[in-house]
């Protein structure tokens, strides 16, 4: 089960990475760059956890610091885009 929830998560983050080159629009790389990095990292990270429970606490604050930050963080850069005076729509 835990290499699943790492191919998984690896997947995650190459789709991420794709869209980043095929779309024109910043905030559409935005979006889907910061779901499919922190959807990935945490199903990565979920797949560490089930191959080590040892290290709970370690895995379970960089999952906490993931969802804060991966939410976080692209929220605002699109609010730093729209403050230039930038559509977001096509660029």
């Amino acid at each position: 089960m835990s290499t699943v929830l790492i191919v998984a998560g690896t997947a995650l983050w190459v789709l991420g990475t794709w869209r980043l080159i095929r779309v024109k629009s910043f905030m559409v790389k935005l979006h889907f760059l910061g779901i499919s990095d922190t959807l990935g990292s945490i199903l990565i990270m979920l797949g560490c956890l089930l191959r080590s429970p040892s290290a709970f606490m370690y895995i379970g604050v960089g999952m906490g610091a993931l969802v804060v930050w991966g939410t976080f963080l692209p929220h605002v850069m699109a609010k730093g885009y729209m403050g230039r005076g930038q559509k977001s729509g096509k660029d």
